[in-house]
């Protein structure tokens, strides 16, 4: 075909372009979009395989896609009746910051799949410019697009393929985030990132292949980031890709990864790592119970009588006790101290296990020292913490 019968049929299959006319959206645009997908001119269909990629003016010109006038039924979406697979949303109520379900054009007519695995992606632009394009009947979709104010769109269900992570498209969920056009140096927003957890906690409840736990390899099951495992890999052919960014990257060690492994209560984790945890935390029971709690005992039965004027300190060796309140106070002070001095006997077990778990990850051989040591210290701080709490009540 030529390019302008190329151009003509781009147009007769996009009939709400003609709402727009052809000085919004002229015929340049429309060759520059074909070159993209790799149907005009020296184009490689493969060369964008994320929205990251597509050039920040295209998608600008493109956001008044996602505007309520061109909502749909403009953009010809398939009958319920025609959907290949079943839909799968997830619950937009129960999501931190809101959310709705905003489906792309290609919704119903993608191959269905069996998800296991969730990619964060950055957008280079913003949401309403990613959807523009996205719904621009490119070959490029992602399951959901996040706002800075942490609202999100449902594009397309969790049950059909959706193309932006190359080899894993078959398997993978994914998430585009907003950001100010260069995600490199532009953090995601604490709204943000809560909405990353839940989304990722919400394809976990919702596909049963789905595990939550950081991605071991590119294609096993659990969360990653499109460039987790270089670039280029078997997730972009894009060379030097570093989506979702580079300061979103170590946001997504430092503060996503943690929360997410919090699972909303629940336990992620292998045989082989309860085995290890609890072969530790017996050891250090039997510590306490030598040590800690055969002090404290004696120090509450024996070291303050009625109306003394004693209490426990535990950041003193030996246990020692210091003027102080004896009565409920005093009590609630020791259950304190108990519960300092058990995080400070956790953390170096609990961060010697996460260090572990580290290194045993392919992602280690990527990781700068500074992030290897945040991840370890940060992780390791927090689990102890809670565990001391726990225990001391």
């Amino acid at each position: 075909m030529t390019d302008r019968e190329l151009i003509d049929q781009y147009r007769a299959e996009r009939p709400w372009l003609a709402a727009l006319g052809p000085t919004w959206f002229p015929d340049d645009l429309v060759a520059a979009d074909l070159t993209l997908r790799g149907d005009m001119g020296t184009g490689d269909a493969f060369g964008y395989d994320c929205i990251a990629d597509v050039p920040l003016e295209l998608k600008t010109k493109l956001a008044i896609l996602a505007e309520p006038e061109f909502e749909h039924p403009k953009f010809g979406l398939r009958p319920a009746a025609l959907a290949m697979t079943p839909t799968t949303l997830v619950n937009f109520r129960a999501s931190p910051h809101g959310g709705s379900w905003k489906p792309l054009p290609d919704h119903g007519g993608e191959p269905g799949i069996t998800c296991r695995s969730f990619f964060h992606h950055s957008i280079v632009g913003s949401a309403a410019g990613c959807w523009g394009y996205f719904a621009n009947k490119t070959s490029l979709e992602s399951t959901f697009i996040v706002h800075k104010s942490g609202y999100f769109w449902q594009c397309m269900s969790l049950a059909e393929q959706a193309d932006a992570q190359y080899h894993a498209n078959g398997w993978a969920a994914s998430a585009e985030t907003e950001d100010n056009g260069d995600p490199n140096t532009d953090p995601w927003t604490t709204a943000m990132m809560d909405t990353l957890v839940w989304l990722t906690w919400e394809v976990d409840r919702l596909c049963p292949g789905m595990s939550l736990q950081v991605l071991r390899t590119w294609d096993g099951s659990g969360v990653g980031f499109h460039s987790q495992f270089g670039a280029p890999s078997n997730l972009t052919p894009a060379a030097g890709k570093t989506c979702p960014g580079t300061i979103r990257k170590r946001q997504w060690y430092e503060i996503v990864v943690p929360a997410i492994l919090g699972g909303g209560g629940k336990l992620m984790l292998d045989d082989t790592d309860k085995a290890y945890i609890e072969g530790k935390m017996t050891a250090l029971r039997e510590t306490i119970r030598d040590q800690d709690l055969r002090r404290l005992g004696h120090a509450i039965v024996h070291g303050a009588a009625a109306g003394s004027n004693l209490q426990y300190d535990a950041r003193r060796a030996g246990y020692e006790w210091l003027e102080g309140n004896p009565g409920l106070l005093g009590l609630g002070r020791k259950l304190d101290g108990l519960a300092g001095s058990l995080a400070a006997a956790l953390t170096p077990l609990l961060r010697e296990a996460i260090a572990e778990a580290v290194d045993d990850n392919p992602i280690a051989a990527s990781l700068s020292s500074d992030d290897r040591l945040a991840i370890i210290e940060g992780a390791g701080d927090r689990a102890a913490a809670k565990i001391a709490e726990r225990m001391a009540s």
